[in-house]
């Protein structure tokens, strides 16, 4: 099938159009003002790289034309350019979920397949951020952090799906380098400019982070280099990328450098234990002086240097641990963290920053935002997905990609790295490859296939044990001839290959080395060329067959409904909680404030704050308001917050019993009256005495009020449980949780149309036809005739088949059709034929072409093993068919010759409990008559050996894209065993 990302044929280069001069010397004019912009100012130097930069972009692009992953992967780098709430990624992710959706439902796309350890993870986590919702306090803030993630996961989905083979990861991978060549540029522009630069991004530190990842791949690129020259090139982008970097002005950016630095040192291939122990040391020294350069190129980072607690992170991290201390298990709900970090600054032991005016703050650490949002379950399954990431890429299935993926996981450790001090849940660069790394494990297109039972194979290994190796000749035009029912054995490679000096060079032997490269001191003599990994023979990769059938998306929008309507029970049983709110303002009345604003006093604001939620508070409320409460459920059930984090201060208590709320409403002010006066009570005359007025009259301390009251009475309120919201999230939840287990039960690789399967099964394939209802895609009557052309073509007499069987491994209307065609194609030769339906455990043939209770298959079983032969007979069975109930192209072949097809119906409810059927009494059908036998499943518990030794035309129908290579493989193996005429294989296209 054709995609838009998989072309077919090689485009010429284009040709340069006659209007280029033209355009060129207009751009050359139009650039004069810019240069003498530049001239006098130093941003004029920014704009005019910027817009050659630009320019230059689009005239490449335009000229070297670029598949779509690689256009994402190049726009990596270009995220934050944009306007508004419409950004770069943003616009790019909502193109490719189009895309791949469009890819799937109208042209029955197969992505790669991925194996289930690499991306159930994912849509685990996915699963649970969803069902988070029903558990948090603020809708918009829950919707506006799911989008963000549901970036990273599309970003996802591009890498591990479309990137569909090892050629495509080597050019995504390349975009990615170039596009970080002009984001490299601006870093060093601004290093020379004394600012800080974000490249085309929004943020320095996400900026830093993406220069650090270009390390690896910079040094890879180096070492595959053809020539001397290009190496040095890459040399200078190597400086270049580093210099990028240190523009950034970004610790964190320079952390994750040097750990990329030295992780590319330590993983290079080739060294052995002993030499790459001393390499670390080299390596760790080398990093640390790459840190301290990049420190202090910039002048920003000189400036701020180490004392400003992380830019407030320390207080940040502080926070969010109190937090999660506090519902460590299920978190607070996706993105409901970052609205209590604010808040809470002012009131927890430890907090040193108390000037944060941002009501929507993280906590600078991924993993401490995910385990507040989502609890521990969630970090779980946040750490399942990079280990098994991290486990993929050091362990891939292919021996030629071992090196690109250790170069991967090395660009991965910038990420884990800054993912400490910056929010990284929706990084696309993490994302990226992360799903780079599922499609590395995705396995050869022979290995779909297991081989025919009682055929002598090599034993699959584990993934990860051992390298998958694939020999040319299974996949090239060139391939030998198998015999039925054997295959070539993927699993080993069959080129022989030359034995390496030393034992270390064994892992990296299927690359080719050019003289003078790292490894080629471990060689020897050995002649090696190098060349460009896409000149390597492309290895074609298994695919997925993740389709979304009818009844497939009817199980989706089922459990939707049924967990909407679970979740909306349950919301309309959740109590009602009811609320007593106060509010007090605690301004400077000690001094005169100018009046063009409001002064605010935090630490006023931190002390009235920490009194509510204190125990003190709650000991004398429940003393004022004699609540059947103990202390710690009341301090449970007060909150004090800041609207808009200005000088109001709100005091609530929350409760599901209206009349404790009613008992404590007087005393939600007067409680904190009594605290303050008792502790200034006991203080004023110690303090009187240590500041004694120096003048007659004169007040040396403030004894006034400490705040003041916003309104007289305390207003109370109610909380119903948002029952749409729930029902909302639940129906979200619950098609999650089933398109998850269709995805899961898809995972099993299924009969393709390029498949030989007379190869891998031993049967020949007699003919093709489509088993679709459409018009365009149900079979036509040349498909079915053609059947029975080539059931007298595999027979031995050359005479026209009178027994025929019609089996599958399972039930399916594909089969029920296409044994009804068949029948059809009998009568139109000009036979008679009797279509007799033998599925005794579902049949749903004779519910469409016979009365209900019609006796029939098992009623003859149950006389023909009782030996009461006399009371039930074949022709007391059959039944004419009304033309009505056959499909459209079986009614096309009969034409007006529907009375020569009778048809047998599978028989009572009663009589259709054994599992075995012998079909004696079908001989007494005449031989003139062609009966033809829709067979019970050949995997189901009815057994067909007595069918397939009676027939002398076996046809075992496959539906392309449902029917399982394995299944595929045992029936064939029950056909070749019991048939005892003509057999083969009808696939059936759906």
């Amino acid at each position: 099938m054709q995609t838009i990302d998989q072309p077919t044929t090689t485009q010429a280069p284009r040709q340069r159009p006659p209007w280029s001069t033209a355009a060129a010397i207009g751009l050359a004019i139009a650039a004069i003002p810019l240069l003498i912009f530049a001239i006098f100012n130093k941003w004029g130097v920014l704009v005019l790289v910027v817009i050659a930069l630009t320019v230059g972009l689009s005239i490449w692009v335009w000229q070297r034309g670029l598949f779509f992953y690689e256009a994402v992967a190049f726009l990596i780098h270009f995220d934050g350019l944009g306007a508004g709430p419409i950004r770069m990624g943003r616009a790019v992710a909502l193109v490719a979920g189009l895309l791949m959706i469009y890819k799937l439902v109208v042209q029955r796309w197969r992505p790669p397949a991925l194996p289930l350890r690499t991306w159930a993870p994912v849509f685990v986590l996915l699963t649970w951020a969803a069902a988070s919702g029903l558990w948090s306090a603020e809708a918009l803030s829950f919707l506006n952090t799911m989008g963000q993630f549901m970036l990273g996961v599309v970003f996802f989905c591009i890498t591990a799906l479309m990137v569909d083979s090892h050629r495509a990861l080597h050019k995504f991978l390349r975009a990615y380098w170039i596009g970080g060549l002009f984001g490299a540029s601006l870093g060093i522009l601004a290093l020379f400019l004394g600012t800080r630069s974000v490249g085309f991004g929004k943020d320095p530190n996400f900026f830093g982070l993406l220069m650090a990842s270009m390390i690896p791949l910079t040094v890879y690129y180096r070492r595959h280099a053809a020539t001397v020259k290009i190496k040095w090139w890459y040399t200078f982008t190597l400086f270049a990328v580093l210099a990028g970097a240190a523009g950034a002005g970004s610790r964190s950016g320079l952390i994750g450098a040097a750990i990329a630095l030295f992780g590319t040192m330590v993983t290079r291939p080739g060294l052995s234990a002993g030499r790459r122990s001393r390499v670390a040391i080299g390596a760790l020294l080398l990093a640390v002086m790459a840190f301290g350069v990049g420190f202090v190129a910039n002048p920003n980072n000189l400036e701020r240097g180490f004392s400003d607690r992380g830019a407030g992170r320390l207080d940040f991290w502080t926070v969010t641990s109190a937090l999660i201390q506090e519902q460590p298990v299920t978190g607070y709900g996706f993105g409901q963290l970052r609205l209590l970090i604010s808040p809470n600054l002012l009131v927890t032991p430890g907090s040193q920053q108390l000037n944060e005016d941002r009501d929507d703050v993280s906590s600078h650490n991924t993993w401490m935002d995910v385990t507040g949002d989502l609890g521990v379950i969630g970090l779980l399954m946040f750490v399942s997905i990079f280990l098994m990431t991290m486990l993929n890429l050091l362990r891939p299935r292919w021996l030629q990609m071992k090196e690109i993926s250790v170069t991967l996981f090395v660009m991965l450790l910038p990420v884990l790295s800054s993912s400490m001090f910056l929010p990284l849940l929706n990084n696309k660069l993490a994302w990226a490859v992360i799903g780079l790394a599922a499609g590395l494990q995705v396995p050869s297109w022979r290995s779909r296939w297991k081989g025919m039972s009682g055929v002598g194979q090599a034993e699959e290994p584990q993934v990860g044990q051992e390298l998958e190796r694939i020999s040319p000749e299974s996949y090239s035009n060139s391939s030998p001839v198998s015999r039925p029912g054997t295959w070539t054995d993927t699993w080993v490679d069959s080129v022989s290959l030359e034995q390496t000096p030393s034992g270390e060079v064994d892992r990296w032997q299927t690359e080719r080395l050019a003289p003078g490269s790292e490894l080629d001191p471990f060689v020897g003599q050995g002649s090696f060329q190098q060349s460009s990994p896409l000149d390597e023979d492309e290895v074609p990769l298994a695919r997925w067959d993740l389709r979304f059938s009818t009844r497939a998306r009817r199980q989706i929008v089922a459990a939707a409904l049924i967990g909407g309507i679970l979740g909306g029970v349950v919301a309309s049983m959740l109590p009602v909680h009811y609320t007593a709110t106060a509010a007090v303002i605690p301004p400077r009345l000690d001094r005169s404030v100018p009046s063009e604003y409001v002064l605010i006093d935090r630490e006023r604001l931190q002390g009235v704050l920490t009194t509510v939620v204190s125990l003190a508070y709650a000991q004398e409320l429940k003393t004022l308001s004699g609540v059947d409460l103990s202390v710690r459920e009341i301090s449970d059930r007060m909150s004090a917050t800041r609207p808009k984090l200005g000088l109001l201060v709100q005091l609530q208590y929350s409760d599901t019993s209206q009349a404790n709320v009613l008992a404590v409403q007087p005393y939600l002010v007067t409680a904190m009256d009594n605290i303050f006066e008792n502790s200034r009570t006991a203080a004023e005359a110690q303090v009187a005495d240590e500041l004694r007025p120096t003048i007659p009259g004169e007040a040396r301390y403030y004894s006034g009020a400490f705040y003041i009251r916003a309104y007289q009475d305390a207003v109370l309120g109610q909380e119903q449980p948002s029952v749409f919201w729930i029902v909302l999230v639940s129906i979200a939840s619950a098609g999650l949780i089933a398109t998850g287990l269709v995805m899961a039960g898809s995972r099993f690789p299924r009969v393709d149309p390029r498949d030989d399967v007379y190869e891998f099964t031993g049967l020949r394939k007699w003919t093709h036809v489509s088993g679709g209802t459409r018009k365009k895609t149900r079979s036509t009557p040349k498909q079915l005739e053609q059947i029975i052309t080539s059931a007298v073509d595999a027979g031995t007499s050359g005479e026209f088949p009178s027994r025929i069987v019609v089996a599958a491994p399972r039930d399916g209307v594909e089969v029920r059709r296409l044994a009804t065609g068949l029948a059809a194609a009998c009568v139109a030769d000009g036979r008679r034929v009797v279509l007799v339906d033998a599925q005794l455990a579902d049949p749903a043939l004779s519910a469409r072409l016979a009365r209900r209770r019609s006796k029939g298959v098992a009623d003859l079983e149950a006389e023909s093993v009782s030996g009461n032969e006399g009371n039930l007979t074949v022709q007391g069975v059959m039944r004419p068919v009304s033309a009505r109930r056959l499909p459209r192209e079986a009614r096309q072949l009969l034409g007006a010759d529907v009375d020569q097809l009778r048809f047998i119906a599978a028989g009572s409810r009663s009589a259709r409990k054994q599992k075995v059927i012998d079909g004696a009494w079908l001989d007494q059908i005449s031989p003139d008559v062609v009966v033809v036998v829709l067979a019970p499943p050949t995997l189901g518990g009815t057994a067909v050996s007595a069918l397939m030794e009676w027939s002398d035309a076996a046809v075992l129908a496959v539906t392309e894209g449902i029917t399982r290579t394995q299944d595929a493989e045992d029936a064939a193996g029950t056909v070749q065993l019991f048939s005892a005429g003509a057999e083969g294989i009808v696939c059936i296209n759906n």
